[in-house]
């Protein structure tokens, strides 16, 4: 602080008549301030706030209560507010010249701001191995090309990695932010530039080097570029979030709406979690809390801080710039120039942001340091909720040291409705993950604040999240130990949590700061369902007062730990028992491979699954990410068996389930078994019912299986010679994989030649189109029938139907399905049993007679003859249907986690299936000109609408991405499955329509007539 000297008597008689101006202009609304006193020239200046009802205007008013004798005690006083950036906006930093400094410019300061310091954090070995690498890239125009090198992981060589610059979405006055896409994965990312001395150690880097957390932007790496004129940048990439709370709050602005107070709610939570986060674990300040630095996920609604750039790590005693942080976000110490302060700025900032989403406005806005002043003393919009002001006021103290915590905001009363299980987004979504606290987050809390942190309920989702937090309640057996250590045992909690899902952590917290307690051991042992019990020993510390230990178990088959003493000053005989989290049933995590609309729809149903402990999906997609149905890895190639083997092992996968047929055709699932994960999908020999039609019918010829007569050919010739014998209509199929367009319905002579000729001669379909099977046309209705097999047993699902003509009324080309309903009134329950006896157990023992057993599910696609009115079967599928998987999952209601675990143990025959007796419908909207050439790239709108338009509505994505603005795209043929459930086909249908017609996509189409055969049979048999 500076005290001025050179000021004349009319500037402080200037500064004199503008004070007395606010006071005039709105203190006598409050009769609980005091004057300006001129001959003592003292401003008695308030700060602390309240909130009162005025009962005549109906409104909720922030009054300032408390004053602060002696803040301004003479007119040198009023000069140094003048100095310290009140009327100018310049720091004390930046005093006039001429200043000089008093030794007690800062007495008029209370205790609370004077003990107040800061420093920088100090740099780590391990930091300066880390410097980034500088490379020639300074460019930022769409379509530079960047080119860095990563340093591997685990001794790994380092990797070059290329982002195109797409475009700039920030500036400020130290750098600029540009959106850039990676040319070897396709992630979006955010580059930050900033200018850098290379003297000089970045504090924005060592920060963000150090954060990981689920409300906290996160670094992916860093690297130096030089411009032409040798000038040298930090870039730090890190995730890509789409939106801002700023442009958020300013597009409800522009529609003349508030925010909806549960989004109020749900960002203030996770700003003041990420604050207790860098707060408590780093005593960092982040020092510009404003709407434009909190991203925000569109979809999920999760928050984020970003710009580290004004962070530093606060030391009591430390001064620093008192010019900092946004103006409208200011807390008073720093208006009044403090350079010493607290994490409580942070604090004031967030309820500066909190208030501006509820009134729709900057709540304290102004040029100047007095104008905010004023500011600060206007009056609330009315209807605030009194929780809301509550919490405003415990944000809005003076005293820094009156300001409650980011944790206590946690807890305030105002976030209970998040704490409530059934709250929603308004879309109808469930709230972002707000529970999954890190052990880093909990250490050091009381066990009362814990309990009121996390719900009850929330438990089990951080179960799911590899987290768990319990209170170690009093044992008689324990109690001794403890009370012989010097601890009172209900002074303590217990926390463990896994790092990720193959190792843990255990902490054992005392409140107790009696530092006369002695080192010691305790063992932590863990009880598993197929092996030994573990014990891992667990290390005292004196200085934090805590228990930690690291450990490997399969977490999913923990049955019960316990602690046991094991130091040799107390009594190894004492122990207690604690029930673990996986209580007598099994959980396991499973990763799902593959990224379209059947693998949405399994990760939708694994997700409800007790059995499932989490869901992966690799490569997933945006819908599944979005929906929070499965964690998506994009990045596991999953062509390759080895790094998906390394992915399972790290990650403790306890099943995998595979859903396209070209990865287990390629064989993953023989590799996966062979390295003991167990997988669900066949070998790549039992996949050849699907990858070769030729080896199909084989097997329906050698095992009296019922399905159209046929030849095999691989000369054109040859093959159009039959077809002519033949006659039409008839069946042209590629031999091998060809994405369901490998099969061509003939009504006329040249067609079928045309299709011979594109597959033996062009060679369209290239290895899989060089044999061509020829069959007869089979004139009836077509079903899809499903069933699990375990190796030896086969267990039916529920019928559905598919349309697989992309035109209304069946017309046009074979797609790989416009739509399909479940159940499928054409698949009676005795043709059902009838599929079963002559179709599905005698290809079950052909295959295990032929030396390849199948594990996994039979897709049956059935003609029901129009003659006979007996199914044949026309083709294998060795996966689950794509549309009819939709349908399915959506009526299944057993655990399907532990029905698939049963397939592959080979204990299928006790299982049985539960469904719901409500039918299912969905409707595929796929990409204009499918199933010939598409456009990508087209935006989807309205799909969380779509959503919320009836109960029992989900939309599944196949083939969507996201676009450098954010927005779901179409990226395939067929694109999305708006799928719905209703008490009958009629009802089902109503709702998955009204669904579709809520999404706005130009660029699609879909089918008017999805159900069509089902009603009216349904209707004939009305009439009947």
């Amino acid at each position: 602080m500076h005290k001025l000297t050179n000021r004349g008597g009319e500037e402080e008689e200037e500064w004199r008549t503008k004070l007395t101006q606010i006071q005039e202009k709105y203190l006598p609304r409050f009769s609980f301030f005091h004057p300006i006193n001129h001959q003592e020239k003292t401003l008695l200046t308030p700060f602390s706030c309240e909130a009162l009802q005025s009962k005549k205007k109906k409104t909720t008013i922030v009054k300032c209560l408390t004053s602060v004798p002696g803040l301004l005690q003479n007119t040198s006083r009023i000069n140094i507010m003048a100095s310290s950036g009140l009327g100018n906006g310049v720091g004390s930093s930046r005093s006039a010249k001429g200043a000089k400094t008093s030794s007690s410019s800062v007495d008029w300061l209370t205790r609370d701001l004077v003990d107040m310091r800061i420093r920088d954090k100090v740099e780590t070995e391990d930091e300066r191995d880390s410097e980034p690498d500088i490379i020639d890239a300074a460019g930022t125009e769409p379509g530079h090309v960047i080119r860095t090198t990563v340093r591997g992981r685990n001794g790994q060589s380092r990797q070059t990695v290329s982002y195109i610059s797409e475009h700039v979405v920030g500036t400020g006055s130290f750098g600029m932010v540009f959106q850039a896409k990676c040319r070897e994965t396709g992630e979006i990312v955010a580059i930050k530039k900033v200018l850098q001395d290379k003297r000089y150690k970045n504090r924005e880097l060592q920060i963000m080097q150090m954060l990981d957390h689920p409300n906290v932007v996160a670094l992916k790496h860093s690297f130096f570029s030089r411009t032409d004129n040798d000038e040298v940048y930090l870039n730090l990439v890190l995730e890509f979030v789409p939106e801002t709370v700023n442009r958020a709050a300013r597009s409800y602005s522009r529609m003349n709406q508030l925010m909806p107070l549960i989004y109020v709610k749900l960002y203030t939570y996770q700003i003041c979690r990420a604050l207790a986060y860098i707060h408590n674990c780093f005593g960092l300040c982040h020092r510009d809390i404003k709407p434009q630095n909190l991203l925000v996920n569109p979809h999920t609604h999760q928050l984020k801080i970003c710009d580290f750039g004004s962070a530093k790590v606060l030391v009591k005693g430390e001064p620093n710039v008192s010019y900092i942080c946004s103006r409208y976000y200011r807390a008073p110490e720093l208006i009044f120039g403090a350079s010493e302060y607290t994490t409580a700025i942070d604090i004031w900032s967030t309820g500066c942001v909190m208030a501006e989403l509820l009134l729709g406005q900057p709540l304290f806005p102004g040029e100047s340091g007095v104008d905010q002043l004023v500011e600060i003393i206007k009056v609330f919009q009315k209807r605030l909720p009194p929780e809301a002001v509550d919490l405003l006021c415990r944000f809005f103290q003076y005293s820094p040291n009156l300001r409650c915590t980011a944790l206590e905001a946690c807890i305030h009363p105002l976030f209970d409705e998040l704490r409530d299980p059934n709250t929603r987004l308004p879309s109808g979504r469930p709230l972002p993950p707000l529970f999954n606290f890190k052990p880093q987050e909990l250490s050091g809390i009381p066990p009362e604040i814990v309990n009121r942190l996390v719900p009850e309920h929330a438990l089990n989702e951080m179960s799911q999240h590899s987290q768990l937090c319990l209170q170690l309640l009093p044992s008689l057996s324990l109690a001794p130990l403890f009370r012989k250590l010097g601890f009172l045992l209900s002074d303590m909690s217990l926390c463990t949590s896994n790092f990720h899902p193959s190792s843990s952590s255990v902490n054992l917290f005392c409140n107790n700061n009696n530092s006369s307690h002695k080192p010691f051991l305790l063992s932590l042992g863990f009880a598993t369902s197929n092996s030994s019990s573990f014990v891992a020993p667990l290390k005292f510390s004196t200085t934090n007062h805590a228990l930690s230990s690291r450990f490997t178990s399969n977490r999913h088959q923990r049955r019960q730990f316990w602690l046991r003493c094991v130091s040799t000053e107390s009594e190894p005989s004492i122990s207690a028992v604690l029930g673990g989290n996986g209580g007598s049933d099994e959980r396991v995590i499973v990763l799902v491979i593959g990224g379209g609309g059947r693998e949405h729809a399994l990760c939708h149903a694994l997700k409800r699954s007790p059995s499932c402990d989490s869901v992966l999906c690799a490569p997933g997609n945006p819908g599944i990410s979005s929906s929070g149905d499965a964690t998506c890895i994009p990045d596991l190639d999953v062509s390759d068996s080895s790094a998906v083997i390394s992915f399972c092992q790290k990650w403790n996968v306890g099943l995998v389930v595979v859903g396209p047929e070209v990865p287990l055709v390629a064989g993953l699932a023989n590799d996966l078994v062979m390295a003991g994960i167990l997988t669900f999908g066949p070998s790549s020999q039992a996949a050849a019912l699907e990858g070769s039609k030729n080896f199909m019918k084989d097997l329906c010829h050698k095992y009296n299986i019922p399905t159209a007569k046929y030849k095999t050919f691989s000369d054109a010739s040859a093959a159009k010679e039959y077809i002519k014998e033949q006659g039409v209509p008839i069946v042209v199929k590629a031999d091998g994989l060809a994405a369901g367009k490998g099969v061509t319905v003939a009504m006329e002579l040249e067609e079928a030649y045309e299709a011979v000729d594109s597959m033996l001669v062009k060679g369209v379909f290239g290895s899989a189109g060089c044999q061509v099977i020829v069959e007869e046309f089979l004139e009836g209705e077509e079903a899809s029938f499903f069933a699990l097999v375990d190796g030896e047993n086969a267990i039916p699902l529920e019928s559905a139907q598919d349309h697989k003509r992309v035109g209304d009324g069946d017309t046009g080309p074979n797609t790989g399905g416009m739509g399909a309903y479940s159940p499928a009134p054409v698949l009676t329950k005795e043709l059902q049993d009838v599929v079963m006896e002559t179709i599905i157990h005698p290809t079950v023992k052909g295959m295990t007679e032929e030396g390849c057993k199948f594990v996994g599910v039979l897709f049956a696609g059935l003609m029901i003859e129009k003659k006979s009115g007996l199914p044949k079967l026309i083709e294998y599928n060795v996966r689950f249907g794509d549309p009819e998987c939709q349908v399915l999952m959506m009526r299944l209601e057993s655990d399907l986690a532990k029905v698939l675990l049963a397939a592959c143990r080979g204990e299928l025959s006790g299982v049985t299936l539960d469904w719901s007796k409500d039918s299912a419908m969905v409707i595929v909207m796929a990409s204009k000109g499918y199933p010939g050439a598409y456009a990508k790239g087209s935006i989807i709108r309205n799909l969380e609408e779509a959503e919320t338009v009836a109960p029992g509505v989900k939309v599944f994505h196949a083939g969507t991405d996201l676009d450098s603005e954010g927005n779901v795209v179409a990226s395939g043929g067929r694109v999305l499955g708006v799928t719905a459930k209703g008490q009958d086909l009629e009802e089902a249908r109503e709702r998955a329509y009204w669904a579709v017609q809520q999404i706005n996509w130009p660029g699609g189409f879909f089918r008017r007539d999805i159900g069509w055969r089902a009603l009216r049979q349904k209707q004939v048999a009305t009439k009947e």
